[in-house]
């Protein structure tokens, strides 16, 4: 379950939406946080963990990376949409 929750996490801090998207580039074709998230449901893990282990804080990492001016508009905006996607 840790892993799932971890891989739905990166996902949301790298904006990779799903398999089809093509950022970041050199993990196109791969799945992400609409894949992740739907294995994680699929396998039982509850909603509320997913929301709470995994999406809020992967956004959590957005901002903070944001704020140092690590990341810009157009990444955080990818990782908004990968959480909605999720």
């Amino acid at each position: 379950m840790e892993k799932i929750l971890e891989d739905i996490k990166e996902c949301i801090i790298i904006g990779k939406i799903d398999a089809a998207s093509p950022f970041p580039p050199h993990l196109k074709g791969q799945p992400g946080a609409g894949e992740f998230t739907r294995e994680a449901l699929n396998s039982g893990i509850n909603p509320s963990d997913i929301m709470s282990r995994a999406l809020v804080p992967g956004m959590h990492v957005v901002g903070e990376l944001f704020s140092e001016n690590k990341i810009y508009v157009s990444q955080m905006l990818l990782s908004a949409k990968a959480m909605n996607v999720a």
